[in-house]
C-alpha cells in the first residue's frame, strides 16, 4: 500500500496548520503509471509533484507484491524515496487527504479498524538543489511479528524495484523525463514469486458485474466508516479496488477479522474465505484453530479429511452462524483491580447489613463448604491424596485428577471420589452452608451459585440456581465411543462398590462420570454464565475456595471491574489478589455463616423440608 506524508505550508483561517502536500512513494506517486498520477489525483485537484525522500524509515512489502508500507527506525541513514505531491490552497489540499484517506483505508476516528495509521513526521525535498525539511503526515503500519513473508525494500525506492521486473521496462521507458533513478541499485532486489490468487479480488469482480452496487459492497465488507455519505460509486469503486490491491491475499481474513472484532458476521461467504486461506497453502488444522473450532475430536483425521469437512460447510448458506455456534470462545482474562480500597476484616454487622440490603448476590463456593459434610478438600492436611499417590506410583497427587491418567489408569480417581460420590445407598447431607445458599435462593436474593464441588451437595440441598462449574455425576460418559449415559446413578454405585464401570455400547470402554478433570473443557455455558452474571451482582459472597483454578479464579476481579458491588470473602485464610475483596471474615464457613445468621435474625427452619427433596443435580 502506498504511504504518504502530508506537509504542513500554511495556516487555515482558525490559525491551526494543516498539510499542503502529500509524499507518496507508492501507486500515489506522481511518477507512477505510463503517464504519471495513476490515480488521478493532481489531475482533478489541481495538484503538482516533485521529487522527494523520507529519513529515519524502512520501507517493507509482504510476499505477496501488496504495495509497501513503513516504520519508522528514527535511524536518518534509513532512507524512503518518493515524490511529493502539492496543492495550492487549505481546501483541495483537504479534499485531496480525504481521498488519500480513503484509498489507503485510513480513518482517524477508528483507528483500531484501520489498515493504516497516521502521524506528522519531517521529510527532504529539493528544491532548486537544496534540501528542505518539512513537516508532514505519514500512513504507517507496525511490523508484524511474523516476518517470513515480508522483505525490506533495500533501496527504499518501490516503484524503482518494481522496475526492475522485466515486464515491466515499457512503463519505465514511458515515465517522465527527468526521474532519476541513479540512487537504485539492483543488487538491492531479491525478486519474489507472486504464488499468491486474488481471491477477493476475483469475488469482488464477479459482484460489480452482478449489479451489485459500491456502496452495498462497502457495507457488506464493513468499510462504511471510512466513506461520506455523499461519496459517489466511483469513489467507492475505487476505494474497493484499492483495498482489494493493497490487501491482497489477505483481503478475506482483514474482513473476517474486522467483523470478529465488530462481533458481526462477515460480509463475505464463507466458501470465498476459505479459498483464500487454501490459496495461501493453510492447512485445514489451522484453519480450525483461526476459526476457533474444536477439534478434540478431529485430531485422529488426515488433513485432507477435514479440508473435505470444511468444503462441505462452505456449501451452507448459513456456515457463517454455523461457525459461530461451534466456536470456542477467548478465556476469560482477570480485570484490573479497583483503586483505593482497603479489606475490612471479620465485621459481621456490616457483611449482614450488605446481604440484607442486596437482592443479586452472587456466590462462588469451594471444598471448604463441603468439609463438615465429611468430604476431604484437595488440601487436606491428612495426606489422603497423597496416600492414593504412593500406592498407585503417582509422582504428584495433582496427577490422581488428570484426564491423562485416567486414559491410562482410572483406579486412583476412581479410589478418590469413592468418599464423595453420590450413590443410591448413601444419600448426601448438605452443610450448614448448603441450607444458608438455598435461604438466600428462597429470599429472592440469590442471583446465582457457581460451585467448584463435584458432590452434588447443592442439590441435596435443593439449591436450583447453581452452576456446577467442574462438571457433575449426574450424567457419564464413555472415553472411548463417546456413549452418553442419561442417569449416571448406575455408573456412581459401580465405583463406589469399588469396580470399574464399562460401557454397554462398545463394550470394553470405560465410563467416566462427566466430572471435569484436568485437561478437559468446562461444561458448556459456564464463561458465558460468569460473564453474564458478574455484571450483574450487587453482592459476591466467596465461600471455602483458594481460588487457585479459573475461570472461577477470575469472577471476585470480574465483579469489581462491573460495578461497585461489594465482595466478600468467608475462608480459613485469605484468598485471591489483595484487590479482590472490600470484607474477609477468617474462619470456617459453617462457623462463619452461623454468626451472620444471627445478626441478621434468620432460621434455617424454612428451607429444611425443602432440603430434603432430593431433585437431580446438573452439569450446567
Amino acid at each position: 500500500m502506498s504511504l504518504h506524508l502530508a506537509m504542513e505550508l500554511k495556516e487555515d483561517m482558525t490559525g491551526i496548520s494543516h498539510p499542503h502536500a502529500v509524499f507518496s512513494y507508492g501507486t500515489l506517486r506522481g511518477d507512477c503509471g505510463p503517464a504519471g498520477d495513476q490515480w488521478g489525483l493532481l489531475r482533478e485537484t489541481n495538484g503538482t509533484w516533485h521529487l522527494a525522500k523520507a529519513k529515519g524509515f524502512k520501507l517493507y512489502q509482504h510476499s505477496s507484491k501488496t504495495y509497501p508500507f513503513v516504520v519508522q527506525t528514527g535511524n536518518l541513514r534509513d532512507v524512503v524515496i518518493g515524490t511529493l505531491l502539492q496543492w495550492p490552497d487549505s481546501r483541495t489540499a483537504q479534499v485531496a487527504l480525504n481521498r488519500c484517506d480513503r484509498i489507503e483505508g485510513c480513518n482517524p476516528k477508528k483507528p483500531e479498524m484501520s489498515l493504516y495509521q497516521r502521524c506528522v513526521v519531517e521529510a527532504d525535498i529539493s528544491v532548486n538543489e537544496e534540501s528542505k525539511a518539512v513537516s508532514a503526515w505519514i500512513y504507517y503500519q507496525s511490523l508484524p511479528t511474523d516476518l517470513a513473508n515480508v522483505v525490506c525494500i533495500k533501496g527504499g525506492d518501490w516503484l524503482a524495484r518494481n522496475l526492475h521486473d522485466g515486464a515491466q521496462r515499457e512503463v519505465q521507458n514511458a515515465l517522465p523525463r527527468g526521474v532519476d533513478r541513479s540512487h537504485f541499485n539492483a543488487s538491492d532486489f531479491d525478486p519474489l514469486q507472486d504464488t499468491s490468487v486474488p481471491v477477493f479480488s476475483s469475488w469482488l469482480r464477479a459482484e460489480l458485474a452482478s449489479g451489485n452496487a459500491p456502496r452495498l459492497l462497502v457495507n457488506r465488507i464493513g468499510a462504511a466508516g471510512y466513506v461520506t455519505e455523499n461519496a459517489s460509486d466511483d469513489d467507492m469503486r475505487l476505494m474497493l479496488e484499492a483495498f482489494a490491491i493493497n490487501v491482497g491475499s489477505k483481503a478475506c481474513e482483514f474482513i473476517r477479522k474486522a467483523a470478529a472484532h465488530s462481533q458481526t458476521e462477515p460480509g463475505i461467504p464463507f466458501a470465498v474465505w476459505l479459498q483464500e486461506r487454501r490459496c495461501n497453502h493453510a492447512t485445514a488444522k489451522q484453519v480450525l484453530s483461526v476459526l476457533r473450532l474444536p477439534m478434540s475430536g478431529e485430531s485422529v483425521k488426515s488433513d485432507e479429511e477435514l479440508w473435505e469437512g470444511l468444503t462441505q460447510l462452505s456449501k451452507e448458506q448459513n456456515a457463517w452462524k454455523i461457525i459461530a455456534s461451534m466456536a470456542c470462545r477467548e478465556p476469560l482474562r482477570e480485570a484490573p483491580p479497583r483503586q483505593n480500597r482497603s479489606v475490612v476484616v471479620d465485621d459481621f454487622d456490616e457483611v449482614a447489613s450488605l446481604i440484607e440490603q442486596s437482592s443479586r448476590i452472587l456466590v462462588l463456593t469451594g471444598a471448604g463448604i463441603s468439609a463438615s459434610s465429611g468430604i476431604p478438600t484437595f488440601r487436606d492436611g491428612g495426606g489422603f491424596y497423597a496416600k492414593i499417590a504412593e500406592e498407585f506410583g503417582l509422582a504428584d497427587p495433582e496427577e490422581i485428577n488428570d484426564i491423562k491418567t485416567f486414559r491410562q489408569n482410572p483406579l486412583p480417581w476412581f479410589r478418590h471420589i469413592q468418599a464423595i460420590i453420590p450413590t443410591s445407598a448413601a444419600p448426601r447431607t448438605p452443610s450448614l452452608t448448603h441450607k444458608f445458599i438455598r435461604l438466600l435462593e428462597s429470599r429472592g436474593k440469590l442471583l446465582w451459585q457457581y460451585t467448584q464441588n463435584i458432590d452434588c451437595l447443592e442439590e441435596a440441598a435443593g439449591i436450583t440456581r447453581a452452576t456446577f462449574c467442574h462438571g457433575s455425576f449426574a450424567t457419564a460418559t464413555c472415553i472411548k465411543c463417546g456413549h452418553h449415559v442419561l442417569d449416571g446413578m448406575l455408573v456412581n454405585d459401580t465405583i463406589a462398590q469399588g469396580r470399574i464401570p464399562h460401557c454397554n455400547q462398545c463394550g470394553d470402554g470405560v465410563v467416566k462420570p462427566d466430572v471435569v478433570l484436568f485437561n478437559e473443557p468446562m461444561p458448556k455455558g459456564v464463561r458465558e454464565g460468569i460473564e453474564e452474571h458478574t455484571g450483574q451482582a450487587d453482592l459476591l459472597l466467596v465461600l471455602g475456595t483458594s481460588l487457585k483454578v479459573t475461570p472461577c479464579s477470575l469472577i471476585p476481579s470480574l465483579v469489581g471491574a462491573s460495578g461497585d458491588a461489594s465482595r466478600v470473602l468467608i475462608n480459613a485464610e485469605l484468598a485471591g489478589r489483595d484487590s479482590d475483596f472490600e470484607h474477609f471474615l477468617e474462619g470456617s464457613s459453617d462457623t462463619t455463616v452461623q454468626r451472620i445468621l444471627a445478626v441478621l435474625g434468620w432460621t434455617l427452619d424454612e428451607t429444611c423440608a425443602q432440603g430434603k427433596d432430593r431433585r437431580k443435580c446438573t452439569g450446567s
